[in-house]
């Protein structure tokens, strides 16, 4: 029997806020899969692969001397991808660009030398929709000899899904950072225009834009839409979601998000922008529980989707995002991207 196959991970999986992260964690271990938090030395290990899902987190500060160490550190990473390594490295795609620009100077030349590194010596690619391998392709110019394979995210079996639909007002709950790409000012804009027996909208989330926040506070009056520019605690968010009827994603250029997972894996449905990600995970897990709002949406057209929240649906069908076969398919790609370092 041959020795444990090892994957470290950035970020590390045991402090996360991420529960994508957490959740492929704990999958891949119950597969046999030592997952531990990255360390420079694992580059060396012939039987490890580094795996890397957001290559911006590495480059970023939060304090004084982080910004000291960061640098250095990502130094040492740009050298061991470019030199001979031993360690198979694996770069999970999840956004094309940082969501958050750069403060400064330094960390946009560290971003951009990671991103350029890491789809120039990557083992292997992984998209999490399908339909985005190409564009992750053109994006990043990435070798024709390198592969991208498709392991979408997972969904955990929701405890308790509802299935009756919901009585008016249909109460949507837009939940996470407030961030300038999810577009929350044009989402509350729309919403404003139905009535408040039509539809609720509630947007809460840590204000890590404070224009956004600012934008979102100063332009909601109408009594339909709610703001929280705040962190909401855990205890808060179960009682958020007891008194939410579906989620609402409205980001621009919907490259990947893993609100709409997180919805679903807590039995609600989702209404969302069409895109790659929302078609994929509409033909998965069935028309009940996703609905694509067109780009560039008015309020019709949200009146349409609070319609849609309210009639009954069916159960869930989750196979394709099942987290055992999720687990399986990350799995075979990390033995395809041992085998080539090997060949390397």
């Amino acid at each position: 029997m041959g020795s444990p196959r090892r994957a470290a991970w950035h970020p590390d999986p045991d402090t996360s806020p991420s529960p994508y992260i957490g959740a492929q964690a704990r999958s891949l271990r119950e597969a046999g899969w030592i997952i531990e938090p990255l360390r420079l030395h694992h580059f060396r290990e012939s039987d490890t692969v580094v795996h890397i899902h957001w290559p911006e987190h590495l480059a970023r500060s939060t304090s004084r001397s982080a910004s000291v160490v960061k640098p250095a550190f990502v130094a040492a990473v740009l050298g061991l991808l470019r030199l001979r390594r031993r360690a198979a490295v694996v770069w999970t795609v999840h956004n094309l660009r940082p969501h958050r620009p750069a403060e400064n100077r330094l960390e946009r030349a560290l971003e951009s030398s990671l991103f350029s590194s890491l789809a120039q010596r990557a083992d292997l690619l992984i998209s999490l929709v399908a339909a985005n391998e190409q564009v992750i392709r053109d994006t990043f110019d990435v070798p024709e000899s390198t592969p991208v394979r498709h392991v979408p995210e997972g969904v955990a079996e929701p405890s308790d899904p509802v299935l009756k639909g919901a009585s008016a007002p249909v109460r949507l709950l837009s939940l996470g950072s407030l961030l300038d790409y999810k577009d929350l000012p044009g989402l509350a804009a729309v919403a404003s225009k139905l009535t408040s027996g039509e539809l609720k909208l509630h947007i809460a989330g840590s204000p890590l834009d404070p224009s956004v926040a600012e934008s979102l506070m100063s332009g909601t009056q109408a009594n339909n839409v709610e703001v929280s520019a705040r962190r909401i605690p855990d205890d808060e968010v179960a009682d958020l979601l007891e008194v939410t009827d579906a989620i609402v994603v409205t980001h621009r250029e919907q490259f990947n998000s893993g609100a709409p997972f997180w919805a679903l894996a807590n039995g609600l449905p989702v209404v969302t922008v069409a895109s790659n990600l929302s078609a994929e995970l509409l033909a998965s897990v069935g028309a009940s529980w996703v609905y694509e709002l067109p780009v560039g949406f008015d309020a019709d057209d949200l009146r349409d989707a609070a319609q849609w929240v309210s009639k009954d649906r069916q159960a869930m069908v989750l196979d394709a995002h099942a987290w055992q076969g999720v687990s399986e398919r990350l799995g075979a790609a990390y033995e395809e991207a041992l085998a080539r370092r090997s060949m390397a």
